[in-house]
C-alpha cells in the first residue's frame, strides 16, 4: 500500500456466521475481524488480506456484515459494508452424437465472490468432483475434458461431457431438458412458513445461455413459455426466454438477487417465486422426427 501511495484503514466486524456486528453496542465480542479499507477515487474500498485465494476489493461471504468500526486516525466510525455480489455466466452447448446420447461443451466465467469459491475448490483439487456433483441430474454424465483458469477479473471453468442413454436408432420423438446446471435449479425455500429474515448472503447474477443444435430431419415441436417475473420491488428477478433460428434453439436465463437480506414478511412471494424458477428448469423440450405425420 505504501508503494501505491495509500493508506490502509482497519475496519473491524464480526463474521457473519457469528451474528451481525451490533453498531448501536459495538462491544469487543462484536468485533472478531478485521479487515482493510483505502480510499480510491474518493470511495472506500474494502480487502481482506488473510484471503489468499480473494482477490483484492472483493470479500468473502463471511465477510459481509453490514456495517463495521472504521479506525481511523485514532478514531472510530462505523460505516456501512456493501453487500457483495456472486457474478457468473454460463455457456452450454448442446448437440446430439451419432448414438443418440447428447454432448455439452461448456464454458462458465465467475467473478466478484465467486472466485474465491471456485479458487479454493481448484487448489483443494476438488473442483472437477464438485462439478460432477452439480451436473449429477443428467443420466449417464461422463466429462471428457475439465479446465479451469484464473484470470485477474474471473475465474473459468470449461468442460466438456456426455451424458443420456445411447439408442442404436434414431427416435421419432425426442423428450429431453435443457437445464445442464443453475445455482437456482431448485428450490431451497422448503418452509412453509418462516419467521426469521432470508440471508441468501450476498447478492447474485447468474446468466445461462444454452444454444442446441437440432439434429438434421428433425424439427421441433413445441417451444416452452418465457417468462419474466420478480418479487414487488424486483428484489429477486427470473427471466427465461426460448427462440428458434434455422436448426438452433437458444435459452437465455437470468437470475438476480439485489437485495440478499429480506424479511420474513415477504417470505412467501418469495418461496412463490423460486417455485417459479424450480418449474422452468424442468421445462421439456420435444424434438420430432420429420419422417413422422
Amino acid at each position: 500500500m505504501r508503494k501505491a501511495g495509500l493508506n490502509a484503514h482497519p475496519v473491524m466486524t464480526s463474521p457473519r456466521s457469528e451474528g451481525w456486528f451490533n453498531p448501536h453496542i459495538p462491544l469487543a465480542i462484536n468485533l472478531r475481524t478485521i479487515l482493510g479499507a483505502v480510499y480510491l477515487d474518493g470511495k472506500l474500498v474494502f480487502f481482506n488480506g488473510a484471503h489468499k485465494f480473494g482477490n483484492f476489493g472483493i470479500l468473502a461471504d463471511d465477510d459481509f456484515n453490514r456495517s463495521g468500526l472504521l479506525i481511523k486516525e485514532e478514531m472510530g466510525e462505523v460505516i456501512e459494508l456493501p453487500a457483495q455480489q456472486n457474478t457468473s455466466n454460463h455457456k452450454f452447448e448442446i448437440s446430439f452424437t451419432e448414438k443418440w446420447n447428447m454432448k455439452v461443451e461448456a464454458t462458465n466465467k465467475y467473478a466478484n465472490v465467486g472466485i474465491q469459491a471456485e479458487s479454493e475448490l481448484h487448489q483443494k483439487g476438488e473442483l472437477e468432483k464438485t462439478w460432477e456433483k452439480r451436473l449429477a441430474g443428467l443420466q449417464e454424465l461422463e466429462i471428457t475434458t475439465f479446465r479451469a483458469n484464473k484470470t485477474e477479473k474471473s475465474y473459468d471453468v470449461s468442460f466438456t461431457a456426455t451424458y443420456g442413454e445411447e439408442q442404436e436408432e434414431s427416435p421419432d420423438i425426442i423428450y429431453f431438458n435443457p437445464n445442464i446446471y443453475s445455482k437456482f435449479s431448485k428450490n431451497q425455500l422448503i418452509s412453509l412458513s418462516r419467521t426469521a429474515a432470508v440471508d441468501f448472503g450476498n447478492g447474485y447474477a447468474e446468466t445461462i445461455l444454452t444454444t442446441i443444435e437440432i439434429p438434421e430431419n428433425y424439427k421441433v415441436e413445441t417451444l416452452p413459455d418465457n417468462l419474466n417475473v420478480s418479487t414487488y420491488e424486483k428484489e429477486v428477478s427470473f427471466n427465461i426466454n426460448y427462440s428458434q433460428v434455422g436448426n438452433k434453439i437458444s435459452i437465455i436465463k437470468k437470475t438476480v438477487i439485489a437485495q440478499p437480506y429480506i424479511l420474513s414478511e415477504h417470505y412467501d412471494s418469495l418461496r412463490n417465486l423460486f417455485s417459479q424458477i424450480e418449474a422452468k428448469h424442468n421445462d421439456i423440450l420435444v424434438l420430432k422426427s420429420k419422417k413422422q405425420p
